[in-house]
């Protein structure tokens, strides 16, 4: 079980930024940001973040973040993780994004839903 206070999309640093589309984004109540408006890691000191996509933005931007203090970072990738084995502790790989749960419910074992 994850829970993110924000979502970051890595997915390039262009002109005309990609948005992905996930189940239940309209309903996030954190900050959705795509790398191309990253600029300061500071504000997501103490936080935990979810980063969408695997390529030089995303291995930038969680370097940075984890550099200026987030609580933890979870990289998500559509086809294949980075693969760094010295990623530090705070910084994981995880499998694509299928939904995102807005205030989550726990259930009978005080879990919550991962989204």
């Amino acid at each position: 079980t994850e829970t993110f206070d924000y979502v970051v999309c890595a997915s390039g640093h262009y002109s005309f930024p990609n948005y992905p589309s996930f189940d239940g984004f309209d309903t996030f109540q954190g900050r959705v940001l795509h790398a191309h408006d990253f600029r300061d890691a500071t504000e997501f000191k103490g936080k935990d973040l979810l980063l969408i996509g695997t390529s030089y933005s995303a291995e930038d931007i969680a370097s940075q973040c984890w550099k200026y203090g987030a609580k933890s970072i979870a990289i998500s990738h559509r086809t294949k993780p980075i693969g760094y084995p010295t990623w530090p502790k705070e910084i994981a790989e995880v499998p694509l994004l299928t939904k995102v749960v807005s205030n989550p419910e726990p259930d009978e074992n005080g879990e919550l839903e991962q989204g």
